[in-house]
């Protein structure tokens, strides 16, 4: 079904650099994280670190990179990253609606194409945070969706701790 809105699900990851990251099983234990998150504290501007049950975490770009299994390639998400791409990345997000959706100042989900609100779903249940809802995307999604959308790579670690 997927493919009928031409999501290519893992030829894309792999073109994008993210594959090995959605490959691997992951049990998530929301009282660890929880926990977490009550407890961490910025080492410096490439380190967090957290205790949970006793034991120091540390977390870096690194760290993501060598956890993940993604490398650190392609485009990096800096603000006024979109100024690079001109219209594209308008045209990639709202495809046939691109007349409805004009010259938007936010990104909106109701107008977009129907395979980058499928990835923008697995987004918000797996790499990013949602924002305020389910149709609010925040300027970092919308270089997630981009690159998706596009097959170019991009660096997830750095986009997984700068998410942080």
């Amino acid at each position: 079904e997927l493919e009928k809105v031409g999501l290519k699900l893992n030829e894309t990851l792999l073109f994008c650099g993210a594959r090995s990251f959605f490959n691997e099983p992951q049990t998530i234990y929301p009282k660890l994280i929880r926990t977490f998150w009550r407890n961490v504290e910025f080492v410096n501007k490439k380190t967090i670190a957290s205790k949970v049950l006793g034991v120091q975490i540390m977390l870096s770009n690194d760290i993501i990179t060598k956890a993940t299994g993604c490398l650190r390639e392609g485009s990096t998400y800096q603000e006024g990253w979109e100024k690079n791409y001109d219209s594209h990345v308008t045209r990639a997000l709202y495809w046939e609606n691109i007349e409805k959706a004009g010259d938007q100042k936010t990104t909106v989900y109701n107008l977009m194409c129907e395979k980058a609100k499928i990835w923008a779903n697995i987004l918000n249940k797996s790499v990013l945070y949602k924002a305020d809802s389910k149709t609010t995307l925040l300027d970092l999604h919308k270089f997630v969706l981009f690159h998706l959308m596009e097959n170019l790579p991009f660096d997830l670690p750095h986009t997984i701790y700068i998410n942080i």
